[in-house]
């Protein structure tokens, strides 16, 4: 198969898509009040497995729903993680924003036409990760 040919009638290749898509969107499990993790960490690492998040600095996804109950980014990780419909968080790092105005959860829903992460100055993404072999 060579570049321009139409690859939509490859099982393989469509396999392979239906893999990286649920892979990608599916929702964790959150953590329970009393796991370690959620409880007592002041800022979560962000570098993919086996950390609970993966950050893409200068990063957002349209889409992101709003949470004003959360000023602090370690705040907003660990309530993303207690979630069970939450796969990431956007956090506003600009210095002009209102603090209830940082945190935004990326569900599966609100990122359904919003595949990829865009470029922007403003945010930084933090995608959380499942370490079980299929991120």
């Amino acid at each position: 198969m060579g570049p321009g040919d139409d690859d939509s009638a490859n099982p393989a290749i469509d396999r392979i898509r239906q893999e990286v898509n649920a892979a990608i969107f599916s929702t964790p499990p959150p953590l329970s009040q009393d796991d370690p993790l959620a409880a007592s960490m002041h800022s979560l690492p962000a570098r993919g497995c086996p950390d609970a998040y993966k950050k893409y600095s200068n990063t957002h996804m349209l889409g992101g729903e709003r949470q004003t109950n959360y000023t602090e980014l370690a705040e907003c990780q660990r309530a993303c993680l207690m979630s069970a419909n939450c796969v990431g968080i956007d956090w506003n790092k600009e210095s002009n924003r209102d603090n209830t105005d940082r945190c935004y959860f990326i569900s599966p829903q609100s990122a359904v036409g919003f595949r990829s992460r865009m470029k922007n100055t403003c945010c930084d993404h933090y995608r959380r990760t499942l370490c079980n072999g299929k991120i």
